[in-house]
C-alpha cells in the first residue's frame, strides 16, 4: 500500500494524503498552529486522536503514518481502515 501526497486546496504547502486516489487525510501549514509546530496533519474522518501538529512537513508525514498505522490496528475508532500488516510508505 502506498500513501501519496497530492496538492490540496491551498498553496504549495497544502497536501491531501491519498490511498489509491481516495482522500484519507491532509497536511498543511497552518497560520493558527501552536508556536514551533506549524504543520497540521489529520486523518479522515477525524476521530479524536487522528490529528496533530508538527515542526516540519517530514515530521507531519511521520505522525500521519503512525496515526494511520494505529487506525489500521484498530487503536482508533474510524471508518478508514487498512489491513494490520499493510506496507505503508509516503511518496511525494
Amino acid at each position: 500500500m502506498n500513501l501519496t501526497l497530492a496538492h490540496g486546496m491551498g498553496d504549495k504547502n497544502d497536501y491531501y494524503v491519498l490511498d489509491d486516489g481516495r482522500r484519507i487525510g491532509r497536511l498543511f501549514l497552518s497560520s493558527q498552529a501552536p508556536e514551533g509546530r506549524p504543520w497540521f496533519w489529520g486523518i479522515f474522518p477525524p476521530p479524536v486522536g487522528n490529528e496533530g501538529y508538527a515542526a516540519t512537513r517530514e515530521e507531519a508525514v511521520a505522525a500521519f503514518k503512525a496515526g494511520w498505522q494505529r487506525t489500521a490496528l484498530g487503536d482508533v475508532n474510524t471508518m478508514s481502515a487498512l489491513p494490520p500488516k499493510a506496507d505503508i510508505s509516503v511518496v511525494i
